[in-house]
């Protein structure tokens, strides 16, 4: 959000000329809370940031910026280099993107957008299932219909804003957005109910003293410990925290967590000390 702020504050300092003291510092904060807030995470989570998913352009925004200008080609074909990529290019001009180009001061706000979407190297990131192409929205929709204010003639605003909605429609009934069916468990009891809920509770309570813990994000909220790491970052954890099976496996998926289960078992570092109901821990030997 500060990159996409940063971005509005630069456009409106190139198309506002009114408010070109405020465009500049709306830029200027922007950017500096955005590097603040890393500094922050990062001091308060070992000196690292466990969610920078932009590793093939650099570890750091620093090194993100050298290598965009260093290699600028390479940067832009990394927007296109996947199928799943060009699909949701597609869904973007074909919503109504295309009609934004024309509005350059909205423009330039979708391109951090763009930006954080396509050069992850994360593939969840790149498609229409999830949240992380809500941002599009605002200055597409924007955009889009001020090119289309642009006709002198009523009836090609009309037809024009008239084949916009059918495009728009033809994609919500053709396209598989997150439906959110994984999220309506949370109006349903059994939702707040483990049939290991003690075998949880006693996995916690086995490592409570424990200085260093890395666990799956299901134990995360309740653990104390000084440092706690989301598994699968182990670093140098007493212990290990996994439920096997679980329904939310996230950053893994369940057939990621057996493996790594399979893994610590045959490893000479941790020890299995504590495996009932599919709840486990490790221990550091």
């Amino acid at each position: 959000m500060p990159l996409i702020s940063a971005a509005m504050g630069i456009s409106f300092l190139i198309f506002e000329k009114k408010n070109r003291k405020h465009s500049l510092n709306t830029a200027i904060f922007s950017l500096i809370y955005f590097f603040v807030s890393l500094k922050i995470i990062q001091f308060f989570n070992s000196g690292s940031y466990d969610h920078w998913p932009y590793v093939e352009l650099g570890n750091s925004p620093l090194e993100v910026i050298q290598f965009i200008f260093l290699h600028p080609i390479s940067t832009a074909l990394l927007a296109f280099d996947n199928p799943k990529k060009l699909e949701m290019w597609i869904l973007i001009l074909f919503s109504g993107g295309f009609l934004a180009i024309f509005q350059p001061k909205y423009f330039l706000i979708i391109l951090p957008i763009l930006a954080q979407k396509f050069f992850s190297n994360d593939p969840i990131h790149w498609g229409s299932e999830y949240h992380y192409a809500v941002e599009f929205a605002p200055p597409i929709v924007i955009g889009a219909f001020l090119t289309l204010n642009k006709f002198h003639k009523t009836f090609f605003r009309i037809s024009g804003a008239g084949l916009l909605l059918m495009a728009n429609l033809y994609i919500l009934l053709h396209v598989h957005f997150y439906d959110g069916e994984t999220l309506s468990r949370i109006f349903y009891k059994d939702h707040y109910v483990r049939e290991n809920r003690n075998e949880i509770s006693e996995a916690i309570q086995s490592v409570q003293n424990a200085r260093s813990v890395s666990a799956q994000s299901a134990f995360v909220p309740h653990l104390t410990n000084q440092e706690i790491y989301l598994f699968p970052r182990v670093e140098k954890s007493e212990y290990i925290l996994l439920i096997l099976n679980d329904r939310n496996n996230w950053p893994l998926n369940t057939e990621n967590v057996n493996l790594a289960y399979q893994k610590l078992l045959s490893s000479t570092e941790y020890s299995e000390i504590f495996h009932k109901n599919s709840v486990v821990v490790f221990e550091k030997n």
